[in-house]
Order: C-alpha cells, then sequence, then structure tokens
C-alpha cells in the first residue's frame, strides 16, 4: 500500500521534472522508473547477500547464521543453514527472540502492540520513595 503510493507520487512528479529538463535541453527520464529499479536492484542484492552469507556459512559445517544492520528482517532456510536476519528496530520495530525452547523467532513490535489492550487507566508515576527502593 505505501508502495503504491509512494509510486503514484513519484509519477506525479515526472511531468514537473521533465518540464524543467526540456528547459535544459535534457531529453525525457522516468523518476517512477528509476526508483523501481533501484528498488529493484536493492532486493536483489538482499538476496544475493543472504545466499551468499549462507553458503559460506555451509562450507564451514554452520547450522545457523545471525546478521543485522541490513534492514531486511527474515528467517530463511539455504540448505542445511538457517539465515537469520533480526532487521532493524528504528524504521521496523522487528527484533529476534530466543524462546525457551531455544527456537528464535522474529517479532514486529508494531504487529505485537496492537494485538494487546491499551491500558485502561493512566497510572500516576511512582512516588521518589518508591523508585528509590525499588532499585
Amino acid at each position: 500500500f505505501a508502495g503504491d503510493l509512494g509510486y503514484q507520487f513519484l509519477l506525479s512528479l515526472n511531468p514537473l521534472i521533465n518540464f524543467v529538463r526540456r528547459r535544459f535541453g535534457l531529453g525525457y527520464w522516468s523518476l517512477s522508473a528509476y526508483a523501481k529499479q533501484r528498488v529493484k536492484d536493492a532486493v536483489s542484492f538482499i538476496g544475493k547477500f543472504e545466499a551468499a552469507v549462507a553458503h559460506y556459512a555451509e562450507r564451514y559445517d554452520v547450522d545457523a547464521v545471525l546478521c543485522g544492520h541490513i534492514h531486511s528482517a527474515a528467517i530463511r532456510e539455504f540448505g542445511k543453514v538457517t539465515y537469520y536476519n533480526c532487521g532493524d528496530w528504528v524504521e521496523s520495530c522487528t527484533a529476534l527472540v530466543e524462546g525457551a525452547d531455544g527456537i528464535l523467532s522474529l517479532v514486529n513490535y508494531h504487529s505485537f502492540s496492537a494485538s494487546r489492550p491499551a491500558e485502561s487507566e493512566i497510572n500516576d508515576p511512582p512516588q521518589r520513595e518508591e523508585t528509590l527502593l525499588a532499585r
């Protein structure tokens, strides 16, 4: 949905961009096509990265690989290797958590918080003495 809105927005900018380009003697250029290609390139890069890391790990008889930082949360099987990526907390609010059974799961805070009922009342903040005693 958000991607479609973004694409529609970029499409709406094309006439203005090309008006300016014509004034400078430049030919037609599509901002939306450029952005779409960049997204495809990024998705392709991430897929190749995941596969390369997993295949490298498999050469060393590793069961699993845990990655982060590329903002693409995932749990995938590549042959005998499980690839885990925690995604990121800042933009997508994803994390990997280990259950009591030792199984790693991918959680999304937005989904988690939406499924919990809101507090029915706001409690007064603890008094200074209560805070000190709690430490």
